[in-house]
C-alpha cells in the first residue's frame, strides 16, 4: 500500500496548488489519504465525498452517460472527483488548482489505482 501511495504522491507531488488527494469506494469510505499542505478537514467529511459519488452516479441513471470526472468550485477550495469505476480519487487544491492537469494526469495512475482496486477488493 506504501508503494502505491509513493506513486501517487510522485505523480502530483508538483501539481501548483493541490493540498491532497483521497481515494475512496462508492460509498465514500476512504481507502487511502495523501496530504501534501493545507489540506482543509471539511473535505474528508463523509457527507461531502458521498456528495460526490452520488453525482456520478445519478448522472449515469439519467441517460447522459457515463461522467468521468466532477469539479466542484468552493470559495476557497477545488475539488476534482475522477471516477475509476468502483474507486473514486477526490484531489483538493486551492482556488489556483489547474482542474485540467489533474485530469490529463488521471490515466498516468490508472494502473496504480487499479493495482489498489485489486487489493482492497479482493
Amino acid at each position: 500500500m506504501e508503494a502505491l501511495r509513493k506513486a501517487i504522491n510522485g505523480t502530483f507531488q508538483s501539481v501548483c496548488g493541490l493540498h491532497g488527494i483521497l481515494i475512496t469506494d462508492r460509498e465514500g469510505v476512504p481507502i487511502m489519504k495523501t496530504v501534501f499542505e493545507g489540506m482543509p478537514d471539511f473535505t474528508i467529511r463523509p457527507a461531502l465525498l458521498a456528495s460526490h459519488v452520488a453525482a456520478i452516479e445519478h448522472t449515469a441513471k439519467m441517460g447522459l452517460g457515463e461522467l468521468k470526472h466532477v469539479v466542484s468550485n468552493y470559495t476557497n477550495h477545488r475539488l476534482v472527483a475522477v471516477n475509476f469505476h468502483s474507486v473514486i480519487a477526490t484531489f483538493v487544491g486551492g482556488a489556483d488548482l489547474n482542474c485540467s492537469l489533474i485530469v490529463s494526469l488521471k490515466d498516468e495512475i490508472a494502473p496504480v489505482i487499479g493495482q489498489l482496486k485489486e487489493i482492497v477488493f479482493s
